[in-house]
């Protein structure tokens, strides 16, 4: 059925779902994601990585889609602090808050025919993927109960 779309953008919102180049390329003006980390965490887990390294900060980055994970040109970062006692839980509810807010901003100047904004930041770091997140939960979690 997704390959039979076709239309002018594609929002992707907080998603792990992947998408292939043919159908990304069918969006005529853009394919955007929202996601859900600072751009020092790409792919998956940043929430545990964050609170696990005791970072001050995090973020929500949307950026374009483009072929690789977590890679394409940043339109924008926002930046928020993370609290005392904060858990990977709570912070990915505080995350998904400013991750709507951006998505708000972002999709009211597609709807009203603006400019989308760029900045120049790059993608930080290693992709983090979900076979790594679960060996590194693995590991922690035997090293709590040792």
């Amino acid at each position: 059925m997704v390959q039979q779309w076709e239309g002018d953008w594609i929002l992707s919102f907080k998603s792990d779902f992947i998408l292939a180049p043919d159908v990304i390329t069918k969006a005529r003006r853009g394919a955007i994601n929202f996601h859900p980390a600072p751009v020092k965490y790409r792919g998956i887990g940043g929430y545990q990585y964050a609170i696990d390294n005791k970072d001050t900060n995090f973020g929500v980055t949307c950026h374009y889609i483009d072929s690789q994970i977590d890679h394409g040109n940043i339109i924008k970062v926002t930046e928020f602090g993370i609290i005392s006692g904060e858990t990977p839980e709570s912070l990915m509810s505080r995350t998904a808050a400013y991750a709507l807010s951006l998505f708000h901003e972002i999709s009211a100047r597609i709807r009203n025919a603006q400019e989308i904004p760029h900045v120049n930041i790059q993608w930080l770091g290693k992709l983090y993927t979900r076979t790594q997140l679960s060996t590194y939960l693995s590991c922690r979690k035997k090293r709590s109960t040792a």
